[in-house]
């Protein structure tokens, strides 16, 4: 029965993750399709990827505690009901959200422009998805803790994070072939009976109870508070990507500071309220000693994820001079050597934490990482010439090597810093650790 309710949570985990990327192929027939000008809409633009990352971010923290007092399966059901409905007016933005948005637009004053009330239609769509999809995974993990016991929960969670990791690695390809094929809102029309198929199955098999003794209230002050933090936060670091799309070189907008200024103030207020809080957001009671080990080295392993990220398309574009669909296809193949085996890891890290335990298996991991990252400062732009080239040579295949290892050395750590923390929680308080 557990593993079967696993599976169950399994599918739109990884249907959420897919959705993370999956823009990044339909983007420019969206902005095409839509007659978004290239010089004044970018910026605006750049929300349909930006907006759907916030509201993620916001779903993974809010949903969690949310789903300690309603329970898994209300939680479950409701991310997913909320993704559907993201995923359609996506789907038929241009249609009657844009005509809403034009409406509104008028209602105030305004001149609406239809292709801009289009884009954002689909930025509201993208948040919807973004904030279901992240919900699902802390109800997943959560589950985890509730259905199994303590020393076979490390499995289970590795799957999850291969899952989520493996979702958001083929993302861009699975986009990129169907935009091939169909029309982009396929991508999103293709989410409404995946969806209807998991809310039936969800319902079926997901436990109704929820858990004894939990009888708080919802943490609104600290939502609201979170929500302030992670928003400012997404704006302040968007500027520059914003300014570009301005046509404003080297120049980011004014109100990156009073962003960052605001994030800060926020973060801090939001600890203190917590402290002082009945029934918190985040009981920040269980994050001290190993579990605050494991929440830090959690987000230094999500930096150097992006590093890994980042700086190979970089690379590869510096080497490309020009030659944009070469260079995309070359970093494509060059990041499956980074993600693939990160994915790997993690399942394989989840089988592994019951023979070597929770603490040497994400330091021997970390240190893996390490070595790899070591190795990957080394690459030169030969390297990524000869990955255009499709030609095999040393410096080719030493970036390769660096990248498995930084790769696997990352997936190691996935199952047992989540273990850390969803092992110390308490059975009322998973969600929210989670």
């Amino acid at each position: 029965m557990p593993w079967r309710v696993l599976a169950a949570v399994c599918v739109p985990v990884f249907v959420g993750a897919l959705d993370l990327t999956v823009v990044s192929a339909a983007l420019p027939a969206i902005i095409f399709e839509l007659g978004i000008p290239l010089q004044s809409g970018l910026g605006e633009a750049s929300w349909v990827v930006s907006g759907y990352l916030l509201a993620y971010a916001l779903g993974i923290v809010l949903i969690g505690r949310a789903s300690d007092l309603v329970g898994r399966r209300v939680a479950f059901v409701a991310a997913l009901a909320l993704f559907a409905l993201g995923s359609w007016v996506v789907a038929i933005a241009g249609e009657v959200p844009a005509a809403l948005a034009a409406e509104a637009v008028l209602a105030v004053g305004g001149r609406p422009d239809a292709s801009v009330a289009a884009l954002y239609a689909v930025i509201v769509g993208r948040a919807l998805q973004g904030f279901a999809a992240g919900a699902l995974v802390p109800v997943a993990m959560a589950l985890v803790g509730d259905l199994f016991p303590e020393g076979r929960r490390s499995l289970p969670l590795g799957l999850i994070g291969a899952v989520d990791i493996a979702g958001w690695v083929l993302g861009h390809l699975w986009g990129g072939v169907v935009v091939q094929i169909f029309p982009w809102q396929a991508i999103f029309w293709i989410n409404l009976p995946i969806a209807a198929v998991a809310i039936v199955v969800a319902w079926r098999w997901l436990p109704r109870r929820r858990h004894h003794g939990n009888r708080g209230g919802f943490d609104w002050p600290g939502a609201a508070l979170v929500t302030v933090v992670l928003a400012a936060l997404n704006l302040a670091l968007s500027g520059n990507e914003a300014s570009r799309g301005l046509a404003i070189p080297d120049r980011a907008p004014a109100y990156v500071l009073p962003a960052l200024a605001l994030a800060a103030a926020a973060l801090v207020g939001f600890v203190v309220f917590e402290r002082r809080a009945t029934d918190p957001l985040l009981d920040l009671r269980p994050f001290a000693g190993r579990v605050a080990f494991a929440v830090g080295a959690n987000g230094l392993v999500g930096v150097a994820l992006m590093v890994g990220l980042v700086s190979v398309p970089l690379l590869v574009n510096a080497a490309a001079a020009g030659a944009g669909a070469a260079a995309a296809l070359a970093s494509g193949a060059l990041l499956s050597a980074f993600t693939i085996p990160l994915a790997i890891a993690a399942l394989g890290g989840g089988a592994l934490v019951g023979r070597v335990g929770e603490r040497s298996l994400a330091a021997g991991g970390l240190a893996l990482a390490g070595v790899g990252f070591v190795l990957l400062a080394q690459a030169r732009p030969d390297a990524a010439r000869q990955a255009l080239a499709g030609v095999a040579g040393p410096e080719l295949a030493g970036m390769l090597t660096a990248l498995l290892i930084a790769g696997v050395g990352l997936g190691l750590t996935v199952a047992p810093l989540a273990t850390i923390v969803v092992v110390a929680a308490v059975p009322s308080g998973r969600g929210s650790a989670a």
